[in-house]
């Protein structure tokens, strides 16, 4: 197995890098990205299976897959009888007709006249237990699992002692429908499989063909919708030795773990499920991309069909857009479908290290990231900013606490703050979701007040971030300002964090939780599955993304964190908050007046009267000279109103106040 990536931190074991191949976890065994898409047109004399196990060793070699080979199967079922002796058998005639039924593609054209095309005669011909294949429109994937089912039904599947039953599952009732159909097509064309007494029994509703000495196949719908389980309770019960999804890509998740327990009282049950990709990262692509699965994967383009040509790829691009025809008749998974991170940016950032391991360095800077939760409790993260030769600058997490939902959750949420803050040096800017979060974010600052001799900074370092802001910033190509909502500007630069290859994810945040709403609250969903699952709803009129609002509170703390490190250590802290100004009265409203310590400070409406004067010279130009740096406020007005107020009216402060000016941190 090849050497993988690591980088060396003084005091910590190496931190193992993702080992991908251009951001990709996996090596198809047809790369049509290399080939530019061109056809494959067959194998050159190559077989088949000896390419399927050198993929396999390539990606064992590489550090991608666990085993040399995954997939349980005996090789080509046409090769299995070609060690047996013919004189074994009665004649010659007979040891010729196994030869012939003992494969579904000489079978199919033996009794049909039906030739295989290269690519399903290797989808037929395979005989591994579970097989995933996706191909573009009109490549014929539907077509060869009929076939196979039609083979399975007539040969009884190999079974003496009791009959071999298929399960057919599609998402509409019009597929099932049209599959069955491509079946009985076939049977007509048969002359041997149209006597009478050979089909039992051939029903459309519910749909069912049963053959009198072989097999029965039984179609379901499941219900149309990748996100409905109206299909469930329909299949649930059922018996299979033999499971067809088609257009599995269109079927719900728990329609498919509904069928997925019928392999548990049938370990020897095989499942083949194709379709033309989504874009949505369900089933189909973790059985195609995480080969640990079992599952043998086919792709193959709409391009290798023989009645594809010039003529009908221009007509199909004209008429699609770039990402669906990648997806229609490529097979491409492309980019998920609404998804918010590319997945091979968010498996680019997943390395091998323990955040128990990871500990404060003078030399990194740190943020903490606050998400605050009724249902999911306070989710916070620890992001270190660490320069690494060769590497740049990394973004690493290294410490996660979420406070779950119970009694006195706010107070044991800013508990944690505090111990987490002095954990990482004390000294940390900490940019929290001010949504639920303005009553803790109030008692942090009470806190400078009441322990003034502690020196904790809260005011200065708890940056609240009104997620429905404006943020302004400067063109750098015009020089004019933008604005920019403030959650669109924390949700991008984590984007382009995560596309330049500067985060860490440790690999324990890597899970593959099954999400129940009953138990989100509960549930360790790591932050790469939240960064999976983080879609893009909907647009408003204006464009503007509307994102999920599921389970991402972890996700939103840490991208909290990576804003702060672009806030307070990038020039892009050259940038205003556009939003209206004014003190936030909150929990501590009554009692709590900003002012400096030991100083009694400017009244409630002294801070709000100033904060309405504030309101018009938000802008670095507009301001009078001994204040005219450039202020950014991330919350939509305490933190304004705080700071500028006991600048401006208390004369007894030894030293000018402002965001990001205190200590070794000072980024102005």
């Amino acid at each position: 197995m090849s050497e993988k990536k690591k980088i060396h931190l003084p005091g910590e074991d190496p931190i193992i890098l993702a080992d991908t191949i251009d951001g990709e976890s996996y090596i198809p065994l047809d790369d049509y990205p290399a080939r530019n898409y061109a056809p494959v047109h067959g194998r050159d004399g190559k077989h088949f299976c000896d390419l399927c196990k050198a993929n396999y060793k390539d990606m064992f070699d590489r550090g991608m897959t666990s085993k040399e080979f995954i997939p349980k199967c005996v090789g080509d079922l046409s090769k299995q009888y070609d060690d047996i002796d013919p004189s074994e058998f009665g004649s010659e005639e007979d040891f010729n007709y196994l030869k012939v039924v003992s494969n579904p593609t000489s079978w199919a054209n033996f009794e049909l006249g039906w030739n295989a095309r290269w690519f399903q005669q290797e989808i037929l011909n395979c005989s591994s237990q579970f097989k995933a294949i996706r191909a573009g429109r009109r490549a014929g994937k539907s077509e060869s699992m009929a076939l196979l089912a039609l083979w399975y039904l007539f040969t009884n599947g190999g079974l003496a002692d009791r009959q071999f039953q298929i399960l057919m599952v599609a998402p509409y009732m019009s597929q099932v429908s049209k599959f069955f159909d491509s079946v009985r097509g076939f049977i007509k064309q048969s002359s041997s499989m149209s006597m009478p007494g050979v089909v039992k029994r051939n029903v459309i509703n519910p749909q069912v063909i049963e053959f009198g000495q072989g097999g029965i196949m039984r179609g379901f719908s499941s219900g149309g919708t990748s996100t409905s389980s109206a299909g469930s309770d329909k299949v649930r019960g059922q018996d299979a030795d033999l499971i067809i999804i088609d257009e599995v890509d269109y079927v719900a998740d728990i329609d498919i773990e509904v069928v997925m327990a019928i392999l548990g009282s049938h370990p020897g049950a095989r499942l083949i499920a194709a379709s033309t990709p989504t874009g949505f990262r369900s089933k189909l692509y973790e059985w195609c991309r995480n080969k640990e699965a079992g599952f043998k994967e086919f792709w193959f383009i709409s391009a290798e069909s023989p009645t594809w040509s010039d003529d009908t790829e221009k007509m199909f691009k004209e008429n699609y857009s770039e990402s669906g025809y990648a997806r229609e008749f490529l097979a491409e998974f492309g980019e998920e479908a609404a998804g918010v991170f590319r997945p091979k940016d968010v498996q680019k950032a997943i390395a091998d290290y323990d955040m128990e391991k990871c500990f404060y360095r003078s030399e990194c800077e740190y943020v903490i990231g606050v998400d605050w939760n009724k249902t999911t409790g306070t989710h916070i993260t620890v992001v270190e900013a660490i320069s690494i030769q060769g590497e740049g600058i990394k973004y690493r997490l290294v410490d996660k606490e979420i406070i779950r939902k119970a009694e006195f959750q706010q107070i044991e949420g800013v508990k944690k703050i505090m111990e987490i803050d002095k954990k990482w040096g004390g000294n940390n800017h900490i940019y929290v979701d001010a949504g639920f979060g303005h009553v803790q974010v109030e008692m942090m600052w009470k806190y400078d007040i009441d322990n003034p001799k502690e020196g904790t900074n809260y005011r200065e370092k708890v940056k609240p971030i009104t997620m429905n802001s404006n943020i302004e910033i400067r063109d750098p190509v015009t020089g004019q300002m933008i604005k920019k909502p403030v959650k669109q500007f924390m949700v991008d630069n984590a984007a382009r964090s995560l596309e330049n290859g500067m985060c860490l994810v440790p690999k324990s945040e890597d899970t593959a939780t099954r999400i129940v709403p009953k138990e989100i609250a509960f549930a360790n969903i790591g932050l790469a599955q939240q960064m999976r699952e983080f879609k893009i709803m909907r647009y408003t009129p204006s464009g503007m993304p509307t994102y999920s609002q599921d389970y991402e509170h972890t996700l939103t703390a840490w991208m909290l964190a990576l804003m702060g490190h672009l806030m307070e250590y990038s020039d892009i802290n050259q940038m205003n908050l556009v939003s209206n100004v004014a003190y936030s009265e909150g929990m501590a409203s009554a009692f709590y007046k900003p002012k400096e310590y030991g100083d009694d400070g400017p009244t409630m409406k002294e801070v709000m009267d100033e904060a309405k004067d504030l309101a018009k010279d938000m802008r670095p130009g507009d301001r009078i000279e001994e204040e005219g740096q450039q202020l950014f406020t991330p919350n939509a007005g305490s933190i304004v109103a705080s700071n500028q107020s006991r600048k401006r009216m208390n004369s007894k402060a030894k030293k000018k106040k402002g965001f990001g000016g205190f200590g070794r941190r000072s980024t102005f």
